[in-house]
């Protein structure tokens, strides 16, 4: 007969955020800074929901996110 060996499956999401550190951005001015995540596995991560909620009184400037995926 066959042997079943039983695989449990596990995603190891890391999140880090990196940027300029400042506290206080001049009006007009802007601040940058990215968020990545990873899946060091070693199963695929399915349902993976990532949210960057922006401080108070923070506009969103159209056009600067860019995202990519390896």
């Amino acid at each position: 007969g066959c042997t079943v060996t039983p695989v449990r499956q596990q995603a190891d999401i890391k999140v880090s955020k990196t940027g300029q550190s400042v506290c206080i951005v001049a009006g007009g001015s802007s601040n940058t800074y990215s968020v990545t995540a990873r899946n060091d596995g070693p199963s695929t991560a399915f349902g993976v929901v990532l949210v960057d909620t922006f401080p108070a009184f923070t506009t969103y400037v159209a056009g600067s996110l860019a995202a990519t995926s390896n």
